[in-house]
């Protein structure tokens, strides 16, 4: 979705929501790997979640852009 952000002309914005969940993912990965003990699991669920975050982002900019657009 943030190909659709970038045609509409936030590419800043899209930046931000892919950036949110990648420094997520950064953070999460350690505590989930190392401090629950979950390995490979604890590095998947932190992927996941970064890529949650990314798409809860995107879904409300377009949401928010959308109700701009019939107002």
């Amino acid at each position: 979705m943030n190909a659709v952000i970038r045609a509409d002309g936030s590419p800043e914005f899209a930046m931000v929501s892919q950036v949110s969940g990648a420094i997520l993912n950064i953070i999460l990965d350690p505590i989930f790997i190392f401090a629950f003990k979950w390995g490979m699991m604890g590095a998947a669920v932190a992927t996941v979640l970064g890529q949650i975050l990314t798409a809860v982002l995107a879904v409300w900019y377009i949401c928010h852009e959308t109700v701009k657009i019939f107002l």
